[in-house]
């Protein structure tokens, strides 16, 4: 069975890899950093890509983020120069040597707030160059307190003004504090420090508190029972996710895997503009190659009719010559003739009317259906966009020989198709017979 994408994160001298298949099956496997060479690790990735992975995302420890709480104006240029200046002025690295994201939590009032994440484009090369000389393709860099709010979203818990989410593990334990869905404060613990739930409880206490805690990670009953102790509020313990193996995946890894949730991703800039100019250039071949099978469906309709015509009009002039000189045979034969040209014309003009409609249709309009009757034409199809399906009216207005062009109806598509996105319309008009 082939695979679908590679998920890493790098933390704790090891590397973490949950690989999905084409079924969304998960398998899961550590590797020690400190026991391979950088030859091994090239060939460990080599693997995944001659096993039908193409591509990959990363996950940044949260420890290794940078961060600084932003405000600025909405306008677009605005906020755009105030990040700017913020990663110029709060950072140890200039704004050019540095991946960035915003996680946005209020755009009211005029202005923007939200946590401004940073991490070295030097760091992060680090990481990215060893996969892509696999050949591999990196698709995105987010960070381990976005996952676990992935995570968190996941399993829909319930709706509280405010919870605080724990993943424990052997080394650190990585705590956000989450409001209306949104981190509104992320901090990684060593596990091993004194008066860990004191450490927490000072950190949070200038947030008002939280309803509930989840915990997820490494199973602790001691750990958990110190916390139901000190914070005296609900404890909610969720179990591991495991792969196929029945192997546990850390939480921080695992909520990567989530398509739900819109993640800020740390990508270098460059990056960002490569992977725009990708998703644009599937966009236009998607447009390129439904042209493509029209007009090769239209030059193969017309290829066989002029065959047809053809092969009419051969059978037609061999019985003209057998039959000579007898006037009467001549004059029927010649009926005939004349029935079939009329019909060759007919065929013609809906031929041209087919390839003018066809020839002239906006990008992102695919026809699915085309009628033609003697005094009317109807067509439907779908659209991206309203402003396609309009640009589609208007190209059937502007068709010779039709009138009264008239839109039956353009409406999203269904939901549970899958094509949220998609608007399917029919329009209709009736035709103008030439005296």
């Amino acid at each position: 069975m082939r695979l679908k994408k590679l998920f890493l994160l790098f933390r704790n001298k090891t590397l973490n890899r949950l690989v999905l298949n084409e079924k969304n099956e998960a398998h899961f496997s550590s590797l020690s950093l400190r026991e391979i060479s950088k030859e091994s690790l090239l060939n460990q990735f080599a693997s995944f890509k001659k096993e039908g992975v193409s591509k990959a995302v990363l996950v940044i420890p949260r420890e290794e983020v940078l961060s600084q709480d932003i405000e600025a104006a909405q306008d677009g240029d605005v906020f755009k120069k105030q990040v700017y200046q913020k990663l110029e002025k709060s950072f140890p690295y200039s704004a050019e040597q540095l991946a960035y994201g915003v996680r946005l939590m209020d755009d009211s009032e005029g202005h923007i707030r939200g946590t401004l994440l940073a991490t070295s484009n030097e760091k992060l090369m680090e990481l990215i160059s060893p996969v892509e000389q696999s050949g591999l393709f990196v698709e995105d860099v987010i960070t381990t307190d976005e996952s676990l709010l992935s995570y968190f979203l996941s399993h829909k818990p319930d709706v509280l003004e405010r919870s605080l989410l724990l993943d424990v593990n052997d080394m650190h334990l990585e705590c956000i504090l989450i409001e209306k869905n949104k981190i509104i404060w992320a901090k990684v613990f060593q596990t091993k420090i004194p008066d860990l739930m004191k450490e927490i409880d000072l950190m949070t206490i200038g947030y008002g508190g939280y309803e509930k805690i989840y915990v997820c990670g490494k199973n602790d009953p001691l750990f958990d029972e110190a916390l139901q102790s000190h914070f005296q509020i609900p404890v909610e313990r969720w179990k591991s996710p495991v792969d196929v193996s029945n192997n546990p995946i850390p939480c921080s890894l695992y909520g990567a895997v989530s398509t739900t949730h819109r993640f800020v991703s740390l990508l270098p800039k460059e990056r960002k503009i490569k992977k725009k100019a990708v998703e644009r250039k599937k966009l236009i071949l998607s447009v390129a190659v439904s042209f493509l099978a029209c007009s090769v469906s239209l030059a193969l309709f017309l290829f066989i009719h002029i065959k047809i015509m053809e092969a009419k009009l051969d059978y037609f002039q061999k019985q003209i010559s057998k039959l000579g000189s007898e006037y009467d045979n001549l004059k029927n034969m010649n009926s005939v003739l004349t029935v079939a040209d009329q019909t060759y014309v007919t065929n013609q003009n809906v031929l041209i009317l087919f390839k003018e409609l066809v020839t002239h249709l906006p990008p992102g309009i695919g026809l699915l259906k085309f009628n033609l009757s003697e005094n009317s034409l109807s067509i439907q199809g779908e659209g991206q966009d309203n402003a396609s399906i309009a640009d589609t009216l208007t190209t059937m207005k502007n068709l010779k020989g039709i009138l009264n062009t008239k839109l039956e109806y353009a409406r999203r598509k269904n939901q549970s198709s899958g094509n949220s996105g998609v608007y399917e319309f029919s329009v209709t008009a009736e035709r103008q017979h030439e005296n």
